[in-house]
């Protein structure tokens, strides 16, 4: 479906949907239950089927261990394992960090 499409089913203007795919403005509550009128479907169900619902309550089993050190200090990561790369990139930012922070400590003594 084009914009110019979804604008004459919608009864918004071309450029008013030209904007909100662009990111450039937000449709009010009322313009988007036009646009997904047109489209065939509701709020309900636009906001029901959100693939990637982000996790508000994290439980100790989601807790991801990073340090562990003789002296018993332990810190852990709460993230979900849905993003490998997020986690990875924290870990090695996480390491760089804790060498900095071991190597100026060394260099005060």
């Amino acid at each position: 479906m084009t914009q110019e499409e979804l604008a004459v089913r919608s009864d918004l203007t071309k450029g008013f949907i030209s904007q909100v795919e662009r990111d450039l403005t937000s449709p009010t509550i009322e313009s988007l239950e036009m646009i997904l009128r047109a489209l065939g479907t509701d709020l309900k169900e636009f906001f029901s089927n959100l693939e990637n619902k982000e996790k508000v309550v994290y439980t100790k089993e989601d807790r991801i261990p990073i340090y562990d050190t003789p002296e018993g200090v332990y810190e852990e990561l709460l993230l979900t394992a849905s993003d490998p790369k997020k986690i990875l990139n924290l870990l090695l930012l996480y390491l760089i960090q804790t060498k900095q922070r071991k190597l100026k400590s060394l260099m005060k003594e």
